[in-house]
């Protein structure tokens, strides 16, 4: 039991890093990005329009990220056990109390 805890605590912390890892290269790449861009749009405007583009394409993005996320989400449904499910579970707990009362009351 406590092995499985380990490994399930190992992956979780490889994930976590793998994560980390990969948003803080997203970030780096957005910024050459962005620089790129800047630098492309200086050279063929200027440098006001550049900034008016880049800037205004960080608040579209960030309103648009806003507006999803702000949206009511559904609640998550359960799914609905099927008749043969219930009568398993039924079944399996009538075994047990069978079992239970063959043993006896605390008599070994």
């Amino acid at each position: 039991m406590l092995a499985l805890v380990k490994h399930q605590a190992r992956v979780a912390v490889r994930r976590g890093l793998a994560i980390c890892l990969a948003t803080a290269l997203a970030f780096v790449g957005i910024g050459f990005l962005t620089h790129g861009a800047w630098l492309y749009l200086e050279t063929e405007y200027s440098a006001e329009i550049a900034s008016y583009v880049v800037g205004g394409a960080y608040v579209f993005v960030g309103l648009a990220i806003f507006t999803v996320s702000r949206r009511p989400r559904k609640p998550a449904s359960r799914p609905m056990q099927s008749k043969s499910q219930n009568v398993a579970l039924v079944e399996a707990f009538l075994v047990g109390m069978d079992a239970g009362k063959s043993k006896g009351r605390g008599r070994g």
